[in-house]
């Protein structure tokens, strides 16, 4: 007879094969460079790394310039989980077309969507980032000092429940009017009903969420698509950042 240790084993074996499994198929179709950047060896240092390579490859100052060592870096060198140039011209459109003035983001990574936030908005606009990592929010804040929008782009460290209602009030920030979501995607939902419920999204305010499709973030989906009477939305099915798989952005505007 097997027992109680044994079959716990072989749960936890098979259980492995079959999440390995999972891993493997949804690499498929993905560039190179993602599937070396999901070995913990390569990830490590991935951020500084992609520093170096703007500093050495873009001209300071230039905020396209940034943009674009970024985007060759995330093809060709390796992978990274910015919004990208495919999906990035959705969130300029939408920023164009809006002309923000109080824009908030959630997860700033390398700076990548701050830089082409800052350099988007009106003059009087300013974006404020919220990341959660130390890391990320330091190399963040050099990407866009490098791109000459340090004025334009404040980053904050903590995360959206613990931190962004008292640096609202301390600054006497107005509710924002564009919100671009790109963090954990567990946490797309939560964070939206957060701003929602302490009145931090203004009536007409845009909200971008990055990677509905992949890696995914169907509760925010749902939730979204489920309340039209409190959101009009549009659905962008595109590329995710630096692949051939499909993702998605979703623009909603907050109707009340």
């Amino acid at each position: 007879m097997f027992s109680i240790n044994s079959i716990f084993v072989l749960i936890v074996g098979v259980a492995a094969v079959l999440f390995d499994r999972r891993i493997q198929k949804s690499l498929v179709n993905l560039p190179r460079v993602f599937c070396n950047a999901m070995s913990v060896e390569a990830i490590a240092g991935r951020e500084e790394r992609c520093l170096d390579y703007i500093r050495t490859n873009a001209e300071q100052g230039k905020p396209q310039s940034v943009l674009d060592a970024i985007d060759r870096f995330g093809w060709t060198q390796e992978w990274l989980m910015n919004v990208g140039e495919t999906k990035g011209v959705i969130l300029t459109d939408e920023l164009l077309k809006k002309q923000p003035k109080n824009v908030l983001e959630i997860g700033a990574f390398v700076g990548y969507s701050g830089v082409r936030i800052g350099m988007s908005l009106p003059v009087d606009g300013h974006l404020t980032s919220v990341e959660l990592s130390n890391k990320y929010a330091g190399i963040a804040r050099q990407t866009v000092d490098y791109a000459g929008l340090s004025s334009k782009v404040t980053i904050v460290e903590g995360t959206v429940s613990t931190v962004l209602k008292d640096y609202v009030q301390s600054n006497g920030l107005p509710p924002f009017d564009f919100v671009f979501i790109d963090h954990a995607k567990d946490y797309y939902l939560s964070d939206l009903l957060y701003l929602l419920d302490n009145s931090l999204i203004a009536p007409g305010g845009i909200i971008v969420a990055d990677n509905i499709i992949y890696p995914g973030a169907p509760d925010y989906r749902e939730y979204v698509n489920g309340h039209p009477e409190r959101f009009r939305t549009v659905e962008h099915l595109t590329k995710l950042e630096y692949s051939e798989k499909e993702d998605m952005v979703m623009v909603s505007e907050l109707l009340h």
